[in-house]
């Protein structure tokens, strides 16, 4: 018995389309990108603000018990001592009075993700929302960032 070799077809199908709907999660998230933290301008310098521009979320105006700063946002609801802040994957809450232990400045900031709702359990000790700081990497190379905004009630438009 004779075997002939016939020939071969092979097809190799890439798609790059996106899901429209994913349905594997069920939290809300925003995430705010290296792009708008470096491009807009912020009172303070404070990048967190930006999480402001999500209109589920408002400033928690509310007075500071102890020395210990919040991250100074009202999310679902609660105030800013039930929010859950990370950066680069560690805690960064102190557990005896929920304020914010330490956070990066705004130059070392690559990203950060707001999730206000339905997050995964291993957020769970916050009953607010949880902010993700995710920090830049970079090099030994010497280089900075220099901003000025000018702010004074004697000019007028």
């Amino acid at each position: 018995m004779t075997l002939s070799v016939a020939g071969t077809q092979e097809t190799v199908t890439v798609s790059s389309a996106a899901e429209l709907v994913e349905t594997q999660r069920s939290s809300s998230t925003d995430t705010i990108e290296q792009r708008r933290i470096d491009n807009l301008p912020i009172n303070g310098r404070n990048y967190i603000n930006f999480a402001l521009t999500d209109s589920r979320l408002a400033r928690d105006d509310a007075p500071s018990i102890g020395a210990a700063p919040t991250s100074g946002l009202n999310m679902s609801g609660q105030r800013a001592r039930a929010n859950l802040v990370n950066v680069d994957g560690a805690d960064a809450v102190d557990s005896s009075t929920n304020g914010i232990r330490s956070t990066v400045s705004q130059e070392a900031v690559q990203e950060f993700q707001i999730i206000t709702n339905g997050y995964a359990a291993e957020y769970g000790r916050a009953s607010g929302g949880v902010v993700n700081i995710i920090s830049r990497s970079g090099s030994n190379d010497m280089h900075g960032a220099l901003f000025g905004y000018l702010r004074n009630r004697n000019f007028r438009r």
